[in-house]
């Protein structure tokens, strides 16, 4: 089976992207719709932000972007324990300065000179 999106937003895909990953995820590992809508939102910050997404900057446009988009209002708290869960769930890290990075593999579906992904998913039935 081939599913085609032809014409499709990066946040579009993004989301879709994730969703998709969600199914393929241990339970303990899937991404709840917020943090999915927080994390695609992450992933659209401009190229200022490649090197430093988490931090207050970022972090407060994510937050205006959020209320405009979805009417919704993130605390600071909120947002900290969003960001840990997504830590927790193995899509983001924090290194030893506590400078917080999206993971590599991820690199690929938000470099916006990417127009074109194929995604294959494998079922060996027994």
């Amino acid at each position: 089976m081939i599913k085609k999106y032809e014409g499709i937003s990066r946040r579009d895909f993004l989301y879709k992207f994730f969703s998709l990953w969600n199914t393929i995820q241990p339970k303990k590992y899937k991404l709840t719709e917020k943090e999915i809508l927080l994390f695609v939102e992450f992933l659209l910050l401009g190229k200022q932000y490649k090197y430093f997404r988490f931090n207050t900057q970022a972090k407060r446009e994510v937050k205006k972007t959020m209320e405009k988009r979805e009417n919704w209002i993130i605390s600071d708290q909120n947002l900290s324990q969003l960001l840990g869960s997504l830590e927790k769930k193995g899509v983001l890290k924090q290194d030893d300065d506590g400078v917080r990075y999206i993971l590599p593999y991820f690199d690929t579906i938000i470099e916006e000179s990417n127009k074109n992904f194929k995604l294959t998913i494998e079922f060996d039935i027994e």
